[in-house]
């Protein structure tokens, strides 16, 4: 009687054969005359076993990569958004800056601390710059408008005036003398002088006056 399948050459001890799925086992005999014994298996099971593993690691694999997927959405739109927001904020110039409006501001978490402390810093930024930009533009002695501002200023009233055909006038004042009393009497007394000097004029001290005619 034929076998179903074909006998494998060579003598090893498991033999898988995938075409028939049946699997050989051979094992020689210890007696005088020799021999082979040889078991045959059905494979089958074997085989159903192995498309199920292949399956259910698809199956598994799908969802993992599916949920890394949820989970790098839900990052981005949770952290990486709100950063890249704040970012782009932080590269605008600071004394135009205004993050008050950012919906990170009202989150209770490590994203609306940041937030809340870059608006924070931003204000007193701000303050602070205001504060300097008034003391370099603003003589301390007369509080009247010092070069800084008349610089920043002028050039720009003169053109405006320039364009609408309107004539102007700027008026310059000075202390005749005045060197001597600070040479006389110090400059300590000098400075007390121009202090003083604001409480009796009539009107209050003018930080700069452009008048257009």
């Amino acid at each position: 009687m034929a076998l179903p399948w074909s006998l494998p050459d060579a003598v090893q001890k498991y033999n898988l054969l995938s075409g028939d799925r049946v699997m050989i086992v051979q094992l020689p005999l210890l007696n005088k005359n020799g021999g082979v014994l040889r078991a045959v298996f059905d494979a089958a099971p074997l085989y159903s076993l192995k498309g199920q593993i292949y399956r259910t690691i698809f199956v598994e694999a799908s969802i993992a990569l599916l949920a890394s997927l949820l989970v790098i959405v839900a990052v981005t739109h949770w952290l990486v958004s709100p950063l890249r927001r704040l970012a782009s904020r932080i590269n605008q110039d600071i004394e135009g800056l205004d993050i008050s409006d950012l919906e990170e501001l009202k989150r209770q978490d490590e994203i609306g601390v940041l937030a809340r402390g870059l608006h924070s810093l931003t204000e007193k930024t701000q303050s602070q710059l205001k504060l300097l930009r008034h003391l370099s533009d603003t003589d301390a002695l007369t509080g009247l408008a010092g070069r800084h501002n008349y610089d920043r200023r002028a050039g720009a009233f003169y053109h405006t005036a320039r364009i609408m055909c309107a004539n102007f006038g700027l008026i310059a004042c000075d202390i005749d003398h005045f060197k001597q009393y600070n040479d006389t009497f110090g400059h300590a007394c000098g400075d007390e002088v121009i202090k003083k000097s604001q409480t009796y004029c009539e009107i209050p001290p003018v930080r700069m006056i452009f008048v257009s005619v």
